[in-house]
């Protein structure tokens, strides 16, 4: 599922329980009225459900649209492919592809639209209709990994000690809302999380940067680093940790005590 510098260009979910096959059918359909192309195939036990992006993607980034879907839409009981967010060694998980003959039951399965009636009569054809697949919006892609990034558990950084605990500290991160502030350095386009653009520490060629508004954080799923505002300012700025809340500080007009 992972190609070699951990990129891939597809996702699927599995579901092989009792109604795993009308649970993504449902889900299927509540993407769709967003805007989410998806692709239902049948199973031996249940189904699969494919995402297709335009362009490779880190696996992580993707890994936290899934778990986005997943959690937004409280879908329980499903395998996400890829499983890694970058490979270690290996290829990796697999998954098998659709078309090919099932080693246990000696059957293919088809893809079908979510009355259940197959998307073409003919493997031929479906493979046909599926060449001209469409995919995810680089803004949903975003949008829910921001969202999947939002509801974890939220510590600070280890690395900077009990300067972080001070309440100049505190003070200083909730001066300013971080969508506000980071706009007026990287061009970003709003959505419902926050805001989404290029990220500006490296040569982004699609949108893989987000600020998320309630949780008053950015994050690069391309590697970059996450964090809070005085996170940004050090890599933006290329200086250390006491340097940068200095300048904020100055900068932002937070009072001293």
């Amino acid at each position: 599922m992972l190609a070699p510098d951990s990129t891939t260009k597809l996702m699927a979910l599995d579901a092989d329980g009792e109604n795993g096959l009308l649970d993504l059918a449902n889900l299927s359909f509540g993407l769709e009225e967003e805007g989410i192309p998806t692709y239902l195939e049948t199973s031996r036990r249940g189904g699969h459900l494919w995402f297709f992006f335009d362009q490779p993607h880190e696996g992580e980034q993707v890994r936290a649209f899934g778990k986005g879907i997943i959690r937004r839409h409280r879908f329980e009981g499903v395998e996400l492919y890829p499983k890694q967010d970058r490979l270690y060694g290996g290829p990796g998980s697999l998954v098998k592809l659709p078309f090919g003959i099932h080693k246990k039951s000696g059957q293919r399965y088809p893809f079908i639209r979510r009355d259940g009636a197959w998307i073409a009569p003919t493997v031929r054809e479906q493979i046909q209709l599926l060449s001209a697949h469409q995919t995810v919006p680089e803004l949903a892609l975003v949008a829910y990994a921001s969202y999947e990034l939002d509801k974890r558990e939220k510590h600070l950084p280890k690395t900077y000690g009990v300067i972080y605990e001070s309440n100049e500290i505190e003070r200083l991160k909730k001066a300013v809302p971080l969508v506000d502030f980071i706009s007026a350095f990287v061009d970003l386009r709003p959505v419902a999380s926050g805001a989404v653009g290029r990220c500006p520490f490296h040569d982004d060629q699609h949108p893989s940067f987000g600020v998320n508004k309630e949780g008053n954080y950015w994050q690069c799923f391309s590697g970059c680093g996450s964090g809070s505002i005085i996170d940004f300012w050090m890599k933006w700025k290329g200086v250390e940790f006491p340097q940068a809340v200095d300048e904020l500080v100055d900068l932002l007009g937070v009072e001293k005590k």
